[in-house]
């Protein structure tokens, strides 16, 4: 017998369970409902039902335990195990589903399996708009699953820079620099549907937002959502035990202590600051801590201390001594040394490490990470040494401020699994947290990271793009989508070929410096080196040989950006129409802007070469081009607006990063329109 669109459901759960699972049981009603227009009911407790039923829980609660006992349900083979579940079906003509876990993650993921394998529902569904199609029936003693993680032991996103979700969820500080201390509370709106993909995607590990302050009630709210999720939660990198250095200053400073901040010269400064901070987060058993020593911002500590160590052996020493004071205060909050900890190797750490400078606890996971502009592994990742019996993670971008992908994807699937290879070639399957800024732009990336983390065997880049599309874009579009975004991905400038062909692709963050670069020229300004991480974009001694560069580099790409539109335009007529609002969004609203923001720095650079030739920019023959750079970026924010539908309304207002307005206004102040 098969369970009838309609039909009355009831959904047993022990009520001692964690309530993340009844949180993912409530999914499963909305996903009955939708699907098979089924009522579900759900009971926290356990008993014996007549009709269709589905009984969920985990092997460590005991009640669930015997309940499974008593019905012969032989569950040995995820017994014992971390985040495994097992679907089948028992009793009468098979009409009660069970969906075990080993663990509480374990059934949430079991649930989430259920939803997408046996009722179609997508798990990015929230972002894409797409409802699974109607089920007439189902036939459960036909069901049999069982998975479990096989690759990555930790896998989450860090949400960072992610001035999108804030500004759609409510108003805020449009300085984001100020904004990063405050969340305003509508911002736990945006963090909801983040944590429920995590967990259809299988992940269980989440840093909420960029630099949380736990003792801010609004923060904290986002640190007890996602423990209620049964979610793990982490730190930023550049906040140990969720302190950004920032705070330590403005707390001493508001006790009306106004030294410059040191921890060679103070270090009981700083470890009054972690004692509150790490008992506040104390509070909750589901956090894996963040160890380090770093500056003010994301960069090293001696470029704001001034008593720091100049060698590379006496910096070692002090980021070594901090982090086994961390572990002396975590210890004392938690009154137990059973906890997890990481440290973070960006940037100077990974040197460090390299030249045996800097060492840490055996207890404590080291975290390698990739270079933010290229999402490329550098060589001290393949050339420093793993210490056996350490556990070791990655830290990967497929989203990066200010030099790399924010409003437009641009890591490639196959540099995606280029470089989680090689993660998983060296040992370094401990951890697995990717940088997916505001989500909805890196939906591609984000997913595919997922699905590596979780079995990277199974999940080839050829087919799994195959597999997405037909998932996201359906069978009849789905060969039109693939091209479309190969297209799209191969219309990108290489910046560096360097080991890999694409290693550093211009993306949007870069055109915004490029753009900023450009009109300071044009307004008679000298050309100067910035003082960023990406040593390469502005990688020029004259003025006349950076404008040269970038003039010819977007000559040469924008005949294959019009040819990517092209393509996704064919692509656009070949998805049923009820699937093209997330190809629009995701796709064409992107390639829009991106293909605006080149013709800009084209349209720019013409007009820059004609100034350093001696002309003056108010010449018509040199106005001209900076109007139609402005022009360029007026129509990409007009196609935009095509990403503000429904629910999405105001997706933009948060553009403080990219800020497309301001790059408009700073384009007519350079052509004389005030």
């Amino acid at each position: 017998m098969a369970l009838q669109a309609k039909d009355i459901v009831e959904i047993q759960m022990d009520a001692l369970e964690h309530q993340g699972l009844g949180l993912a049981v409530n999914d499963l009603i909305k996903d009955l409902c939708k699907v098979m227009d089924i009522q579900g009911i759900f009971r926290k407790y356990l008993s014996n039902v007549k009709g269709f039923s589905i009984a969920v829980g985990t092997l460590s609660n005991p009640a669930f335990s015997e309940f499974l006992t008593n019905r012969e349900f032989d569950f040995s083979n995820i017994d014992g195990k971390k985040e495994h579940y097992l679907i089948k079906s028992t009793g009468e003509e098979g009409r009660q589903l069970i969906i075990a876990g080993s663990d509480t993650r374990g059934a949430i993921y079991g649930i989430y399996d259920f939803s997408r394998s046996a009722l179609g529902v997508n798990p990015l569904y929230l972002w894409t708009g797409h409802r699974a199609a109607a089920i007439e029936s189902l036939d459960f003693s036909s069901i049999s699953m069982t998975d479990g993680p096989h690759t990555f032991s930790y896998r989450g996103w860090f949400i960072n820079d992610e001035d999108l979700l804030l500004g759609w969820t409510g108003k805020f500080d449009t300085n984001f620099q100020n904004n990063a201390f405050t969340k305003h509370a509508g911002y736990a709106d945006a963090l909801e549907p983040v944590m429920e993909t995590a967990l259809r995607l299988k992940q269980n590990l989440l840093i909420p937002c960029s630099l949380l302050d736990i003792l801010d009630p609004s923060d904290e709210d986002l640190v007890r959502r996602v423990a209620d999720r049964g979610l793990l939660i982490t730190q930023h990198h550049i906040e140990p035990l969720g302190v950004f250095p920032k705070r330590v200053l403005r707390y001493w400073q508001e006790r009306g202590d106004t030294e410059p901040l040191s921890y060679t010269k103070n270090p009981e400064k700083y470890e009054e600051v972690w004692r509150l901070y790490a008992g506040r987060w104390a509070r909750y058993d589901n956090v894996v801590w963040q160890l380090g020593l770093r500056g003010m911002g994301d960069k090293p500590v001696w470029a704001d201390d001034p008593y720091a160590p100049e060698t590379d052996s006496g910096r070692g020493q002090l980021i070594a001594g901090a982090i086994a004071k961390q572990l002396e205060v975590i210890t004392e909050a938690v009154g137990h040394n059973n906890f997890a900890s990481t440290a973070t190797l960006w940037m100077e750490g990974m040197e460090l490490l390299k030249g045996g400078h800097l060492s840490f606890p055996q207890e404590t996971m080291i975290i390698h990470a990739d270079f933010g502009p290229t999402q490329m592994l550098g060589d001290s990742f393949y050339e420093v040494k793993r210490e056996p019996g350490r556990q070791y993670g990655l830290y990967y971008h497929v989203a990066f401020w200010s030099d790399g992908p924010h409003q437009v994807q641009g890591t490639l699937p196959h540099k995606i699994h280029y470089n989680l290879q090689a993660a998983v070639q060296h040992g370094n399957t401990g951890y697995l947290v990717v940088n997916v800024t505001n989500v909805r732009e890196m939906l591609l990336g984000t997913q595919y990271t997922a699905a590596l983390g979780w079995n990277f065997e199974l999940n080839q880049p050829e087919q799994f793009m195959q597999h997405w599309a037909a998932e996201h874009y359906g069978q009849e579009g789905c060969a039109g989508a693939v091209r479309a975004y190969q297209a799209y991905f191969a219309a990108f400038h290489s910046l560096d070929n360097t080991g890999y062909d694409g290693r550093m692709l211009l993306m949007d963050g870069m055109c915004r410096r490029l753009i900023i670069k450009l009109t300071a020229i044009l307004q008679g300004q000298p050309f100067t080196k910035d003082e960023i991480q990406n040593k390469t974009l502005l990688a020029f001694d004259q003025a006349t040989d950076f404008v040269a560069y970038y003039r010819k580099a977007t000559e040469e790409a924008l005949p294959k950006w019009d040819v990517a539109l092209n393509v996704a335009y064919q692509a656009l007529q070949g998805i049923e129409k009820e699937r093209r609002e997330f190809f629009t969004t995701n796709l064409l609203v992107q390639l829009s802007l991106i293909r605006g923001l080149y013709r800009a720095v084209h349209q720019l650079s013409n007009a820059a070469e004609s100034v350093l030739a001696g002309f003056k920019k108010e010449e018509g023959h040199v106005r001209g081009p900076i109007l139609e750079a402005a022009a360029e970026l007026q129509q990409a924010a007009i196609i935009r607006l095509h990403a503000e539908r429904g629910k999405w309304k105001g997706w933009y207002d948060g553009d403080v990063l990219l800020n497309l307005p301001d790059l408009i206004r700073q384009i007519n102040e350079c052509a004389g329109n005030n």
